[in-house]
């Protein structure tokens, strides 16, 4: 994870890296546990005051996530999922309130306009949710992406 970790940094030197650790699983929370000890110690090692270098916050979704919240053993349910977004705008906001989020620096290596990139070939698609029940009889959101009529 460290490598990964570096690789952004050299790509991107300003980019903030929001790190989460793993979720509960009931088959592997041994497993789980090591790796979530060693995020935990990453995201520290990376704590250098007010304003370090590289910017690395710590979603810690395992502090606040049990086996409750996971339906079939490795994934969330909707509570969970929730829980989950929270956390996640949480980091986002204390990465902001911390001014490590700024705006990113001019480039001519990409071109965020839309026309003839794939963006024009993705805005006419449009969102919905449907419902479905798989074989353990749980309800799952399932979305999907339609090009209007």
């Amino acid at each position: 994870m460290r490598d990964l970790i570096e690789t952004v940094f050299r790509q991107v030197p300003r980019a903030v890296v929001v790190l989460s650790t793993l979720l509960p699983n009931r088959d592997a929370q041994d497993k789980v546990n090591v790796i979530n000890d060693g995020y935990r110690q990453l995201a520290r090692s990376y704590d250098n005051g007010v304003n370090p270098p590289k910017k690395v916050i710590l979603a810690d979704m395992a502090s606040v996530m049990d086996m409750s919240m996971i339906w079939d053993g490795t994934h969330p349910t909707v509570q969970g999922e929730q829980l989950m977004a929270a956390l996640w705008v949480w980091a986002i906001e204390t990465a902001n309130e911390r001014r490590w989020i700024s705006p990113p620096p001019a480039t001519d290596r990409f071109s965020d306009k839309i026309g003839d990139d794939a963006w024009a070939a993705i805005i006419p698609f449009r969102f919905r949710g449907t419902t479905h029940v798989d074989s353990r009889w749980k309800r799952h959101e399932k979305r999907t992406w339609s090009r209007p009529v």
